[in-house]
């Protein structure tokens, strides 16, 4: 490489400089992927992704909301229904007191 760089170095910077030449050819498409031209695809890629993380983000914020909102309905269904069971036991032992009562079975003959 050092020995053509010295026997030819016109035609090296030629290849790397001239119009038309391999280097401005990839200079510009250098600048075509670029994150700092507004036309750039990593430029583009990047909005894009940004545009993609606010919407997920605000989707996740919605869900969270959702799920929270149903763990207070939930727990008050839940809450509800351990006060239903809760209270059965004595409702049977009503029952059996006023079943009792209207027939006579099960009651105490000893006083």
């Amino acid at each position: 490489m050092q020995s053509t760089l010295d026997s030819s170095f016109s035609d090296v910077v030629g290849f790397l400089q001239n119009t038309g030449s391999f280097g401005l050819n990839f200079s510009s498409v250098l600048d075509d992927l670029s994150s700092s031209n507004p036309t750039g695809a990593i430029y583009l890629a990047t909005q894009q992704n940004t545009a993609e993380e606010t919407t997920l983000n605000t989707d996740v914020s919605n869900e969270e909301t959702l799920l929270a909102t149903e763990k207070t309905t939930l727990t008050t269904e839940l809450n509800t229904a351990n006060q239903v069971m809760q209270s059965i036991p004595s409702q049977l032992s009503e029952v059996s007191e006023m079943y009792s009562a209207v027939t006579g079975y099960n009651t105490n003959t000893n006083g």
